[in-house]
């Protein structure tokens, strides 16, 4: 074979392979157009620990129970166990605002996604304090003094996956009348569970 028709017999076999390599490509691609392939692309594209639901997936959705008490989340159980108002003066209120005030304990679970807990930053996560009184916009209170001096070095302490902390947390009150509700929001989404406290 001589020189020449060794170079065509060279590009021969580029300009197959070529080809071979463009129509196994078009497959995926045609693959990649179908629903179920186009879901895992998607779902890949996620952080890990993110769930996703193919539209044609049937699920059941297990909505986190809030009865005023004790809130369940993936992650975390926060229970309330008191609530009161301070007025200005009032255990560590040294504000000039009165604040409603909640005790609670949160327990973290065992198999929890995030191990930096603790109960502060848990109840931030999972709730916002509202008064409806301002017929024109949502009236989301300021967070106000930590109640209870009692908590002080707890309510910022890690918890451990099965370990509970107790803390406390208020609110700044913009009318001694009005129900304060506590609402639950997963990050990023709606609504999802909500209960009022009466000002007493």
């Amino acid at each position: 074979m001589t020189k020449s028709e060794k170079i065509i017999s060279l590009v021969a076999s580029i300009i197959i392979v070529l080809g071979t390599l463009s129509i196994i490509g078009m497959n995926v691609w045609k693959r990649n157009d179908s629903p179920l392939i186009a879901n895992e692309i998607a779902e890949s594209s996620y952080p890990a620990g993110y769930e996703t639901v193919s539209e044609n997936e049937e699920f059941n959705v297990e909505l986190p129970i809030f009865d005023g008490e004790t809130l369940k989340t993936d992650d975390y159980t926060i229970r309330i166990t008191d609530y009161k108002i301070l007025k200005p003066g009032d255990l560590n209120n040294i504000s000039n605002e009165h604040l409603i005030a909640f005790w609670f304990d949160v327990t973290v679970n065992e198999n929890a996604t995030s191990k930096e807990y603790n109960p502060n930053t848990a109840w931030i996560f999972a709730f916002e304090a509202i008064q409806d009184n301002d017929p024109n916009a949502i009236n989301t209170l300021n967070v106000g003094f930590l109640p209870d001096a009692e908590y002080l070095d707890s309510q910022m302490k890690t918890i451990k996956p099965g370990g509970t902390v107790s803390s406390a947390m208020s609110y700044e009150l913009t009318d001694l009348t009005t129900p304060v509700t506590l609402s639950y929001s997963k990050m990023f989404g709606s609504e999802v569970a909500s209960y009022n406290y009466e000002i007493k």
